[in-house]
């Protein structure tokens, strides 16, 4: 582990997200239903078992928030 290199985290340690701040009306909640999240993060999730565990917290977080990105 000496010779390791290190990385940054796609995801701040800081970085708060909470329901009450999707938009779940009006023009940004019609925009975000036409999106394809779920496709995303499923790729993401493949992507971080098979070869990239070090973005496992960012589409952990990001995972949480389907059912209303």
């Amino acid at each position: 582990m000496q010779s390791a290199k290190s990385a940054s985290t796609p995801l701040p340690n800081n970085l708060r997200l909470f329901q009450r701040d999707c938009p779940t009306s009006g023009p940004k909640g019609e925009d975000m239903k036409s999106v394809p999240y779920a496709p995303v993060v499923g790729s993401l999730m493949y992507t971080m078992i098979v070869t990239q565990p070090d973005i496992s917290h960012a589409v952990g977080v990001s995972s949480r928030f389907l059912h209303n990105p």
